[in-house]
């Protein structure tokens, strides 16, 4: 590799002295005088053949020039690169040429497959499904989840003294007396809240609560083993899967809580849980739209549909109903 990078020439404007066999090269050659490599840059015979470049880089560094020797190895390099990059761009027009060639050769044959063609009546979807389509595919899926709809009730054993339930045990409202306060280890006191009659510890539920003309209310399910008495936090680690509505503000009571954002007031909430899954899902009935999920939960316990009014005021007087759910 040494011999070939200092395979190098000067021009015919050079001077080129021979003297006791010793070769001596002109120190300031003129300006067109460059380095080439032997055999691939000159088109002409040159004065200098290779065997006298080493001579010629001995004798300088013997004289003391090492100015020149220092240029004349730069320069090597530069035409090595020079050389790299000229190797490069021939391979790449060789790999493009051959492409191109395969390319018309496949067309010729008719392997190429012809593009079709878009109807006019089929516009290219650029961003999914459409509209149609997906409140086909929401209605499809909450259509699925309504097949585990169970008739559920309300618990009159586990009802704060002031909740009043109606005789069928599906409406709930607050009353601001206690009207029948009992000492029931049930109970929910003081916290304004019912488990519902109905539990599940396998399989799948779904039913649907009525929320209309209310600015506070929780839902969601319980375990069986939840704290009853006293301040009650809800969340999944004590056993509470639940969202609410309180001063305007809709948030999931995961830890932490989770706040989401509603275009306009609920009407009707379904509430969803696969056990086995440890899921619990949310809907927006009216829209058939997803609220939130409750996801890889471990349930080791019964779930009871867990419910509360909040207190009784003038824009909070509605009940909460569990409804009939409508396939």
């Amino acid at each position: 590799m040494l011999h070939m990078f200092l395979c190098t020439i000067w021009r015919e404007d050079s001077t080129v002295i021979q003297k006791d066999k010793q070769v001596f090269v002109r120190s300031r050659p003129s300006k067109s005088s460059r380095l080439r490599l032997w055999g691939r840059k000159t088109g002409t015979n040159p004065n200098t053949s290779p065997w006298q470049i080493y001579p010629k880089i001995y004798n300088m560094f013997l004289s003391g020039s090492m100015t020149s020797v220092v240029c004349l190895v730069a320069l090597v390099y530069l035409v090595q690169a020079e050389m790299q990059a000229e190797m490069q761009a021939e391979m790449q027009a060789e790999m493009q040429a051959e492409m191109q060639a395969e390319m018309q050769a496949e067309m010729q044959a008719g392997k190429q497959q012809p593009i079709k063609k878009i109807k006019k009546h089929q516009p290219p979807r650029m961003f999914g499904e459409t509209s149609a389509e997906m409140a086909d595919k929401r209605h499809s899926e909450f259509g699925d989840i309504k097949r585990y709809a169970s008739s559920v009730t309300l618990d009159p054993d586990t009802a704060h003294p002031a909740l009043h339930l109606s005789t069928d045990r599906k409406q709930l409202t607050f009353e601001k007396k206690c009207t029948n306060f009992t000492a029931n280890p049930k109970m929910f006191y003081p916290v304004i809240s019912v488990l519902g009659k109905n539990s599940v510890c396998s399989g799948k539920l779904y039913y649907e609560v009525q929320v209309k003309g209310k600015t506070s209310w929780e839902l969601g399910l319980a375990r069986m083993s939840i704290k009853r008495k006293g301040d009650i936090i809800l969340s999944p680690e004590d056993g509470f899967w639940t969202i609410w509505l309180r001063n305007e503000t809709f948030k999931a009571l995961s830890n932490p809580p989770v706040t989401l954002t509603l275009r306009e007031r609920l009407q009707k909430v379904g509430v969803f849980v696969d056990y086995e899954e440890g899921l619990i899902s949310f809907f927006d009935v009216k829209k058939q739209s997803h609220l939130y999920s409750f996801t890889g939960q471990n349930f080791t316990e019964k779930l009871y549909p867990y419910f509360s009014p909040s207190r009784k005021s003038e824009d909070n007087a509605a009940p909460l109903v569990i409804t009939p759910v409508n396939n």
